[in-house]
This record gives C-alpha cells, structure tokens and sequence, in this order.
C-alpha cells in the first residue's frame, strides 16, 4: 500500500512539471513566430525541445531551440533557457568561468546523427558504442580531447569513431588537413594522429602539407588528385553544413552515445564513457 501511495505521488508531482514544460513550448512557439511574422520572414519556422527546468532562474526551462528554414532546406539548432517569453542564450558563472549551457548540454541525448555522412577511422560502424567528433586539425584543444579520447577507447572492445570536420576560418590549413586526412582514409592511411600531434607540420603551407602526405603514400598521383578531388571538397562541405544544423560554431564538440560534450572536458568524457555497453 505504502509502495503504491509513493508512486501516486509521484505521478502527481511529475505530471504538473510536464504540463508546465508543453506550456513553455507552445508560448515559446507562438512568441517566437509571432515575431518572425511581424519581421515579414516567412521561411523561417521554430520548434522547442523543453529538457528540463532550471533552479538558478525561476520558470525557466533549459531548452532546445530548432530553427526550420524551408528556402534553404536546412535546419539550425542552439540551446537556451527560457520561460516562454524571453530567451537567455547562456548564463555564466562569474567565479569559475564556466558556460553552463555547455555544461548541460550532457543532459540532452542525441541518438539521431547520420553517421552515413561521416569519415569512420576507428573501430567497426555497427559498433554499440558510437563516438563522433566534431573537430578541426589546426584547434589545441581539439588535440587534446583527441589524443584523451583515443587513449580512453582502447579500454573498450566496441566502440567506433567517426569523424565530423568543422575546420575553423581562424584556422589557415585546417581544411586542407581536413582534405588530407580524408585522401588518406580513401588509400588506407590514417593520417589523423600525425595531423594533430606532429608539430613541424605547422611550420608547413598548404602545398608543403600535401606533399609531405604524398611521400608517405604509395601512389603520389592519386594522392594529389583525391586531396583535389570535388568528392572530398564536398564531403567536408557537407560535414560543415551539417554540424551547422546540430548548432555547431566551435570546435571540439563530441557525441559520445549520443551525449554532447562541448570542448575538452576531461571529467564529462569519463562521464560519458560509462555509458558504453
């Protein structure tokens, strides 16, 4: 009797919380494309994913915000706090520094990413246990997360990695690290931890890094063309555009099972690993 009063309870604490959270969502909704409207953009719709509701600011909800445009095809997405109304992109804490939207971004589970359009370089793609990182070969810390991640795998037998490029402007040979790696990949050579760890490399242009690949390579000719090629040019196009739609500006993000860690954050990476199978 005991045990079936505490779950009625529950039930009725839980079920206001939901009715609440569809409330934020729909105000939110009508708010926002209220405001879209009155700006005469037509192109634009909005969707709220409402994740969970947040101590530090009464009535607000942490929240996924999901821009559709329908002209361009493409899908946009960031995560903010909101009570409907109005929108906090983020909230900082002034003693530490921290982002605390990148830090509760963990809590939403994000099992839907298109490996299909991704580079695997480690492990098998029917693996259980999927990493994807979102990164760019000229980033540090983005050196960091990778050579941590990769050490942290070889504890586990079933698990793959996918790559998702996002070389950043900032970044002057990113891409064509990107375009190497992935010429690599198509003639069996994985490049990916001499691009982040071999530092004379940075003393190299574009056209000095493509050739110090093409020596270590079989066939230079098909090595050049394939650096060249507009099928790897698009795929790491297509990887940027993508990363777009998941709210990506910055680099390194990482799904691990589906959870999104932003930048290098040693302690929610353990974290994420005890979720592997």
């Amino acid at each position: 009797m005991l045990k079936k009063n505490l779950c009625l309870i529950i039930i009725f604490l839980i079920i206001p919380i939901i009715v609440f959270a569809l409330d934020i969502e729909k105000q939110f909704k009508e708010n926002f494309s209220n405001n879209l409207k009155s700006r005469q953009i037509n192109d634009i719709t909005v969707d709220l994913k409402v994740i969970k509701k947040v101590d530090f600011l009464p009535n607000f909800y942490f929240s996924k915000l999901i821009l559709h445009d329908s002209k361009k095809n493409k899908d946009m997405s960031q995560y903010i706090f909101t009570d409907g109304r109005n929108l906090i992109t983020d909230v900082v804490d002034v003693k530490t520094g921290k982002s605390l939207v990148r830090d509760m971004t963990f809590e939403d589970v994000n099992n839907d990413i298109d490996t299909s359009r991704l580079t695997l370089y480690y492990g098998d793609a029917k693996a259980k246990n999927k990493i994807v990182e979102i990164t760019d070969f000229d980033c540090p810390f983005c050196k960091n997360a990778f050579n941590y991640l990769h050490e942290s795998a070889k504890k586990y037998k079933d698990v793959a990695i996918f790559i998702m490029h996002y070389p950043l402007d900032m970044h002057k040979t990113a891409k064509t690290k990107a375009k190497i790696f992935e010429a690599g990949i198509k003639m069996d050579y994985n490049f990916a931890e001499e691009l982040f760890n071999n530092n004379d490399l940075k003393k190299l242009d574009d056209n000095g890094l493509i050739e110090y690949f093409a020596n270590k390579v079989e066939d230079k000719d098909k090595f050049f063309k394939l650096v060249n090629s507009k099928e790897v040019e698009n795929k790491i196009n297509d990887n940027i555009d993508y990363a777009k739609t998941l709210g990506v500006n910055s680099t390194p993000i990482l799904y691990i099972n589906g959870r999104q860690i932003r930048g290098f954050n040693q302690g929610q990476i353990d974290q994420a690993f005890k979720t592997f199978k």
